[in-house]
C-alpha cells in the first residue's frame, strides 16, 4: 500500500470493530503473505481502502482472486481524485 500511514488512520478511526475475520494467502513466489480483511458487518476493509483512495491497488500474481475488483476501485478513486489520487496532483 502506498498510504500506508492514511489507511492505519482510517483503520483506528472505524467505527467500533468488533472482529475481524482475515484470510491469509501465503505465497512462495515473492515471500509474502496477502491479509485480507472484512468486518464483522461484511466490509471488505482492503476494498474499502482503495475505494476512498487510501490505499493503492497491488495485484501480484498468484493472488489473482480480487485483482479486477481492486483495480476497478483504483482506477475510480483516480478518476474522482479521492486520497493520494487528489493529494499526489
Amino acid at each position: 500500500m502506498t498510504a500506508g500511514l492514511p489507511a492505519a488512520w482510517r483503520m483506528e478511526r472505524g467505527a467500533g470493530i468488533a472482529q475481524l475475520r482475515l484470510g491469509i494467502d501465503l505465497c512462495a513466489t515473492y515471500w509474502h503473505a496477502l491479509l485480507l480483511i472484512w468486518l464483522d458487518d461484511g466490509t471488505f476493509v482492503n476494498l474499502a481502502l482503495i475505494v476512498q483512495g487510501a490505499a493503492e491497488a497491488v495485484v501480484l500474481e498468484p493472488n489473482l482472486l480480487y485483482a479486477d475488483e481492486f483495480e476497478a476501485a483504483e482506477d475510480a478513486a483516480q478518476a474522482a481524485d479521492l486520497g493520494l489520487w487528489g493529494a499526489c496532483r
